[in-house]
């Protein structure tokens, strides 16, 4: 990596439920084989923008997270292209 910026927001939205934003801008250093023809190609720098959804009781938390919200086109290490927009929920327990 030869560059990277983070900012992440967390605000309440009403009672137990909140919201938390992760914009973070990579600029990675190098090059990849693009397997199909052979070509070096350059890693271009991108944006993601990720985001959750919280409701956060006393014995546990029902989440809902965005990512990649702005559904950016982008190779991660070795020219592996990445998913674009993609959702996960979940319930987290307190023990």
């Amino acid at each position: 990596m030869k560059n990277k910026v983070t900012l992440s927001i967390q605000h309440k939205i009403w009672n137990k439920l909140s919201a938390s934003w992760t914009g973070s801008y990579s600029d990675r250093a190098g090059q990849y084989t693009d397997f199909t023809n052979g070509n070096l190609i350059d890693y271009k720098p991108y944006f993601l923008l990720n985001g959750r959804i919280l409701w956060n009781d006393k014995h546990f938390d029902i989440f809902a997270d965005a990512n990649n919200i702005l559904n950016t086109s982008y190779a991660d290490f070795g020219g592996l292209t990445q998913p674009g927009i993609n959702f996960n929920v979940g319930v987290r327990m307190k023990l």
